[in-house]
C-alpha cells in the first residue's frame, strides 16, 4: 500500500460525528527521515483536526484512523478517515 497520506493533507470523515473534512497534523508512530514528510496508509492513526463540519467539533485536536484510499493514478486521489474515541461505554 502506497502511502498516500502525507502531513497537511485534507481527508473526508466517513463516520456520522458531523465533521466532515479532516486536517492531517502528524503520524502516529512516524521517526522520520531528514527533510521526509511522514505521510500514512490505511490502517494508520493520524492526529488531526476538523477543517469543515459542527463547530463543537472544530479547532480541536484529535486522533483519526484511515480507513479507505483508492489511488489508481497520481491525480485521483480519494481517502476517508473516521475519528477513533478514547472512551469505554459501560452498557
Amino acid at each position: 500500500m502506497s502511502l498516500g497520506l502525507p502531513v497537511v493533507a485534507t481527508v473526508n470523515c466517513a463516520d456520522n460525528t458531523g465533521a466532515k473534512n479532516l486536517y492531517i497534523i502528524s503520524v502516529k508512530g512516524i521517526k522520520g527521515r531528514l527533510n521526509r514528510f511522514p505521510s500514512a496508509c490505511v490502517g494508520d492513526m493520524v492526529m488531526a483536526t476538523v477543517k469543515k463540519g459542527k463547530p463543537d467539533l472544530r479547532k480541536k485536536v484529535m486522533h483519526v484512523v484511515i480507513v479507505r484510499q483508492c489511488k489508481p493514478c497520481l491525480f485521483q486521489l480519494v481517502i476517508v478517515s473516521v475519528i477513533a474515541h478514547n472512551e469505554v461505554k459501560d452498557s
